[in-house]
């Protein structure tokens, strides 16, 4: 299973008013039976999200080298990106984060996105003073 199946599964499921197939297979690998109902299924297909809603904090990279601290999220880690600043949780202040995550998820989803915060990316990397902070 690939990092973004483990890491989007839930709005997968929520958007998709179904469970993905590379799940079902998972569970069934696994010997893990549901207990579920067709109307479960019912359910889910009739009433998927209408929208997608989003928070954008920070950004993180991969690598082969394991002496590279590490950095962390909600649902992602990886290690800190030497190339960028940080704020002072640590967390790389990367502008082209949520262009990254807006690609990623109208190309996944094709759902209308709301971002409902972007603090770390929007304050940290643009003068506050020219947009009236």
């Amino acid at each position: 299973m690939t990092s973004a199946q483990r890491s989007l599964f839930y709005t997968d499921v929520q958007t998709g008013g179904r469970y993905p197939d590379y799940r079902l297979k998972l569970y069934e690998r696994e010997g893990i039976k549901l207990d579920d109902t067709p109307e479960d299924y019912e359910l889910l297909k009739n009433y998927s999200a209408d929208f997608l809603s989003f928070s954008c904090y920070a950004s993180n990279v991969v690598t082969t080298h394991y002496e590279t601290g590490k950095s962390g999220g909600n649902f992602m880690s990886g290690v800190k990106n030497p190339y960028l600043k940080t704020n002072d949780w640590g967390w790389a202040t990367d502008p082209d984060v949520l262009r990254i995550a807006l690609n990623t998820l109208w190309d996944r989803y094709h759902k209308p996105l709301w971002i409902l915060s972007s603090m770390n990316t929007f304050f940290k990397s643009y003068n506050l003073d020219l947009i009236g902070f």
